[in-house]
């Protein structure tokens, strides 16, 4: 497989707290990603001599604004060439020595890197829960603007979701001399890795999932619909807040149920599909990993929309079928 850099946005099952970043990070890798697809691409920007008319210098001038900006293309963001060595992480001045890290998401990640068995490194959607964090893209990319962006690396797998489609995924992993420089900032910090809460929040999504199911008015049936990976997530979030007929559901049992990395962008594209704030959504407090109070979002179907939504999600499985036929 080939080292990508390119860094999915993706929710983990812990969240510190929710923001709208994480889908303006989607729109941002999105843009990225044309920008270095236009990398090789120039555009003529020919000297105007004396006797060019004014029309022609302010087209030329115009053209060359098009050209791409070497410093947007040197992004971390970028796809980087597959056939490129690994560089050596780009330590600030002053050298390695002399970096203290305070963030205890970051050295939870550092630590947890720095002791991978695998050699293929951490699932992402596994370090999210082992560290602690919302995004585990956020907390990566803090540590590549501080330490060098091929500090850490990322390695994207195909691989088969919770609903039975294929999709790619990401494992985070480090370099030896990565991890070196890993092994004595954590020293310095004087990090004391507390592994007896490791397992309690890997297991908390399962569990979570596993007493929203005890109670979970719906039968068989509507189970399979919403973890139909061949329909989309949009119009199976719709059914299941419809199944769920008013109650709350908490955004880590949306994430389990529909195999989400976002599931509040797929809260909006459901609410587009419908026409207005069907679905509706509020926030509550749990512990986080570092025993303070973090927030996690929980969404439900406005009673006002219940007709509506059945009418989009009728229409659509009717056009569905008629597809199929």
């Amino acid at each position: 497989m080939k080292n990508i850099e390119l860094n999915n946005i993706e929710l983990a099952p812990l969240a510190d707290f929710e923001t709208e970043t994480s889908s303006y990070y989607e729109h941002y890798l999105n843009r990225a990603k044309d920008a270095a697809k236009a990398e090789n691409i120039t555009v003529a920007r020919v000297a105007a001599p004396e006797h060019d008319t004014f029309f022609q210098r302010l087209m030329s001038s115009f053209t060359g604004l098009l050209q791409p900006k070497p410093d947007s293309l040197a992004s971390c963001d970028v796809v980087p060439n597959f056939d490129s060595p690994i560089d050596v992480p780009a330590i600030p001045s002053g050298g390695d020595e002399c970096i203290v890290i305070k963030s205890k998401q970051q050295l939870r990640t550092l630590y947890h890197l720095l002791h991978a068995d695998e050699p293929d490194g951490i699932p992402i959607l596994e370090l999210q829960a082992l560290v602690g964090s919302g995004n585990q893209w956020d907390v990566a990319h803090e540590l590549r603007n501080k330490l060098g962006d091929d500090f850490i690396q990322r390695t994207d797998f195909l691989i088969m979701n919770k609903t039975g489609k294929t999709s790619s995924r990401g494992n985070y992993w480090m370099t030896s001399e990565s991890k070196r420089i890993a092994a004595g900032i954590l020293a310095r910090s004087d990090y004391v890795h507390n592994a007896a809460a490791d397992h309690r929040h890997v297991g908390r999504p399962g569990q979570v999932l596993a007493e929203f199911m005890a109670v979970f008015p719906g039968n068989d049936d509507d189970l399979l619909f919403v973890r139909d990976g061949t329909k989309a997530q949009w119009l199976r979030l719709l059914y299941l807040m419809r199944v769920m007929n008013g109650e709350w559901v908490s955004r880590y049992v949306a994430d389990e149920l529909l195999d989400s990395r976002n599931v509040r962008q797929v809260v909006r594209i459901a609410n587009a599909k419908v026409g207005g704030v069907a679905i509706e959504s509020k926030t509550r407090t749990m512990p986080n990993r570092d025993d303070g109070i973090c927030e996690y979002g929980v969404y439900r179907l406005a009673d006002d929309w219940v007709d509506k939504a059945d009418k989009v999600i009728k229409d659509k499985l009717a056009s569905a079928g008629k597809v199929a036929n």
